[in-house]
């Protein structure tokens, strides 16, 4: 965003004498005095333009300001309550008040699209940004009637102003930032923040409650989590929001959570004398100091008494004292001051008994009686998610033991009662002897540490929509790693019994042997879970999985940006782009659009996760070079005829029919497509090193495709990266490219030459083909612009091997058949005959094969535009 520019009507452009002079009249006029400015003016012929200036710049604010007083001590005074930094000279505060004034400088910046919200103290617009070619949101500050004419009262214009400043120095992810401030053509003042595009919690409350699009009571609490994370944060700024509730919850479609309207937030102690005797916020979830308008008692622990309603409301499937809503205006207020809500376990039988312990100490009517803080509540919610014991709930070795056996169902599930029965006696008598809950917690967190290591595994791709996933998993395996001093204690203590003093360490037990046993591998594989390398330690892996999931979100949704919104305007209009016919598509988390090719007419993308953005020369030709990523290709959806006809006995092939035709590539199906990408090229030798890990020294081919790839590694690197491989449906349809021939190139074997790297025992023309692959962006595109998509390397796809019996799905072509291990692969390598080079040739290859002659070639679903 460019820098704000004065107005020609600036402090610049004023002397001190003409600014105090003018302070001082209107002053006068603010204490009821009977001003006749130009009589004033007249008196003071050396500044009396200036002062003309000066009052025309005023009354075009008085509609604005209404009974603020603008005189310098009340100037002195917002800035003072505003904003606690060494105070600027009066002069300045004017000339920032006449700069946020000029209408011209919103008008032609914002465009008002529509409005999402409206509030007590202001209105919330989707606006676009001219400037930077984006949505945004706006709130816009609410005028009353007044004789006719549209005013603000003094507070109520501090209010909006601190709440602008106050959102804008709190720099965390789960509080939307500020980006602007000014005063719009009508005279209304406004700020500017991102358009978070999702839902608010209250709405997800209702679905959680009836079951419906995923939301349940755990993915609920995981935004729960957030909200605490984010709420201690401000509390450790020293601000306390004072109308924390559902409505002021935003989750984004990516998962990021956002605490929003900062309007009645308290900093320390300002604006106290405002509020002071005043009742703010919303009742059902205000703390009751907070309804007694005690202004002094509100701090951090109203705010704790907050989530807790909140939590309240998720277990009861309603807002605490709902059954008051419905009557008088002020009933829940008095019901508030009267006493506690109605019990959850009157209203809620399903509601877990730890949750309910976390809700009713968070909801105690004294603030002495909650949580100390923010964090501890948290610290309980995170021990509930866990597993572990909720100290607001039961504590002690039987608690452990207790929550143990909860978190081993699975192996208790498979065995009889009887033998629980003995599996439960023998860890009692164990712990009784050790006299101490150690054993248990020790046998308790290697179970968990095995638990989230295959988590760990699970939360893949490293995109904005599982970061509260790896957030949740984060925060469990803190929890794990907090305990391993007290393991690694354990273990010093126990081995200072050992025989000879060890190592090697021998004890006069086998039961000690054998508890040191496990110890030492639980305290060497806690060390390794939390190594610092991302390649070792599964806490640094989810922790860079968050880093660069907000990296990815950061550079393809708001850097690309305008990339983006040309990229889309291109792809809908059919004029530009007849074969989208019309797509509508939405920026996609993870990609870059980088233009279209001249040749296809299709828009091509890079893909982050694997590397950099790959460029294009001056004559529009895209140069990849080995630090790039995955370029795709968006190949429009539409119908094709997938498979081989037999040409009849005895007469040759043509475009319709192949007398070299095997009996699985039968009988021919039309299968309908939707859009999705395709990998320009096969994967290459460096961007297969980014993915797997296996990072080379030096490679003298990065750009050739990468062989000796099994489709168990192929399918494990791609889910990390969040792309997949081709259904065999896809495959064949980009591999066409709208072509009926054998291959793409024609239908005679010659026609390959100079477009494919193989086929040479059919045409002996091809007999100089390479001994090995080449480049991956070597020789002629097909007509989606896809290059070698046959020869080279052959390439895996993600159906199990079998004929053609099972119809295909709709959409991806994917049939759904018995595993046997076997995987199909298509395409054809640099070795291959130009019979198996053909569009329809298909190979059984068992999926953990590997063969430098079979790569990769990736594929990605289209993320469908969120409403």
């Amino acid at each position: 965003m460019t820098s704000p520019q004065r107005s020609p009507t600036s402090h610049g452009h004023f002397s001190p004498e003409a600014t105090a002079a003018f302070a001082e009249l209107v002053a006068r006029h603010d204490r009821g005095e009977a001003v006749d400015f130009e009589a004033e003016f007249a008196t003071r012929a050396t500044i009396a333009d200036a002062l003309r200036k000066l009052h025309a710049n005023w009354k075009r604010l008085d509609h604005l300001l209404g009974g603020l007083h603008v005189g310098e001590s009340g100037l002195d005074e917002l800035e003072r309550e505003l904003d606690r930094r060494p105070l600027p000279p009066d002069e300045t505060t004017r000339a920032d008040l006449e700069r946020l004034s000029s209408p011209e400088r919103a008008r032609a910046r914002y465009v008002v699209r529509e409005r999402l919200a409206r509030g007590g103290m202001g209105e919330i617009w989707r606006v676009f940004d001219a400037d930077l070619e984006r949505d945004l949101a706006m709130k816009v500050i609410r005028a009353g009637a007044s004789d006719g004419k549209k005013t603000l009262d003094g507070p109520l214009l501090r209010r909006f102003l601190f709440e602008a400043r106050l959102t804008a120095r709190l720099d965390h992810p789960g509080i939307a930032p500020v980006h602007d401030i000014g005063i719009d053509g009508d005279g209304r003042l406004f700020f500017t923040m991102p358009l978070v595009r999702g839902r608010s919690l209250s709405e997800i409350l209702e679905l959680a409650h009836d079951g419906r699009e995923g939301w349940t009571r755990p993915r609920v609490l995981e935004v729960v989590l957030k909200v605490s994370d984010t709420l201690a944060y401000a509390h450790a700024q020293g601000v306390v929001h004072r109308d924390l509730k559902p409505a002021n919850v935003m989750v984004g479609r990516f998962g990021e959570t956002y605490v929003m309207d900062w309007g009645l937030a308290r900093v320390l102690s300002e604006l106290d004398e405002i509020d002071r005797g005043v009742v703010l916020g919303t009742p059902a979830y205000m703390a009751p100091e907070q309804a007694s308008g005690k202004l002094d008692d509100v701090g951090p622990r109203s705010d704790v008494y907050a989530l807790g309603a909140i939590l309240y409301h998720l277990l009861a499937g309603r807002m605490p004292y709902a059954e008051h809503e419905s009557r008088a205006k002020d009933a829940v207020l008095v019901a508030l001051r009267a006493g506690a809500p109605v019990r959850i376990e009157d209203v809620a039988f399903d509601a877990p008994p730890e949750l309910t312990a976390i809700a009713r100490k968070a909801m105690a009517r004294s603030p002495d009686e909650r949580y100390a803080d923010m964090r501890a509540m948290a610290a309980d919610l995170r021990a509930y998610m866990d597993g572990r014991v909720v100290r607001a709930h039961a504590m002690g070795a039987w608690a452990e033991l207790r929550k143990w056996i909860g978190r081993n169902r699975a192996i208790v599930g498979v065995v009889g009662a009887a033998t629980l029965v003995l599996i439960v006696g023998a860890l009692w008598f164990a712990w009784a002897q050790a006299r101490s809950a150690n054993e248990i917690l020790q046998l308790s967190d290697m179970r968990r540490l095995e638990q989230l290591e295959k988590g760990a595994d699970e939360l893949w791709p490293a995109i904005p929509a599982n970061e509260a996933a790896l957030q949740a998993w984060l925060g469990q395996a803190r929890s794990l790693e907090d305990r391993a001093p007290l393991h690694a204690r354990n273990l010093a203590e126990l081995r200072s019994t050992a025989r000879g003093g060890g190592p090697p360490w021998h004890f006069d037990s086998n039961e000690t042997q054998w508890k040191h046993d496990q110890l030492t591998d639980l305290v060497a594989r806690l060390k390794e879970f939390a190594d610092p390398s991302p390649r070792v330690g599964a806490m640094a892996s989810v922790t860079s999985r968050i880093e660069e999931s907000r990296r990815i979100a950061r550079i393809s949704l708001v850097d690309a940006a305008p990339a983006w919104s040309t990229a889309i305007a291109s792809i809908r209009d059919p004029a530009q782009c007849p074969m989208y016919r019309g797509l509508v598509l939405a920026p996609q988390v993870g990609l870059v659009p980088i233009g279209r090719d001249a040749s296809s007419g299709l828009w091509e993308f890079a893909h982050l996760p694997t590397g950099e953005i790959a460029q294009r020369a001056s004559d529009g030709r895209l140069e990849i070079a080995a630090t790039d990523g995955i370029v795709l290709v968006l190949v429009p959806g539409g119908s094709f005829h997938m498979g081989s006809i037999v040409a009849p006995s005895g007469q040759p092939a043509n475009t319709r029919a192949d007398s070299t035709a095997e009996s699985d590539e039968r009988p021919q199906t039309l299968i309908e497509l939707e859009p999705f990408f395709v990998a320009l090229c096969e994967t290459t030798r460096a961007q297969w090193a980014r993915m797997s890990g296996r990072m080379q020294a030096h490679d003298d081919a990065p750009l050739d495709p990468q062989g000796s790839i099994s489709w168990n590694e192929a399918e494990l690197a791609l889910l990390h990266a969040g792309l997949v491989l081709p259904t065999e449906a896809q495959w064949e349809y980009a591999a066409r490219a709208g072509t009926t021939s054998r291959w793409w190139t024609g239908a005679e074997p010659g026609s390959l030459r100079g477009a494919v790297n193989g086929g040479g025992d059919l045409d002996p023309r091809l007999a100089d083909r390479s001994s090995g692959p080449v480049r991956v962006d070597s020789l002629q595109p097909n007509p989606f612009g896809l290059r070698n998509v046959l020869g080279n390397v052959a390439e895996w796809t993600r159906d199990v091997f079998s004929d053609y019996a099972t119809p295909p799905k709709a959409g991806t072509g994917e049939r759904e058949v018995p595993e046997n291990d076997l995987r199909s692969v298509r395409g054809g390598s640099w070795d291959s005959s130009a019979a198996r080079l053909r569009c329809a040739a298909r190979q059984a290859i068992a999926r953990g094969n590997h063969d430098p002659r079979v790569g990769v070639r990736a594929v990605r679903a289209i993320d469908a535009p969120t409403r």
